[in-house]
């Protein structure tokens, strides 16, 4: 129980522009497979983002 407290605490702690940056990320990532019909164009453009 100790632990898990210590966790929750360490998130708590996170940096919110790092989260943000992670939903931007995913969601980016969900509007590129969502925009082109092929999964494959999809992932390639969103190699081609992350590079």
């Amino acid at each position: 129980m100790k632990k898990l407290m210590q966790y929750l605490r360490t998130l708590h702690r996170l940096d919110r522009t790092l989260v943000a940056r992670a939903c931007a990320l995913l969601s980016m990532a969900a509007l590129l497979y969502l925009m082109w019909p092929s999964a494959e164009i999809a992932r390639l453009a969103m190699e081609s983002t992350l590079r």
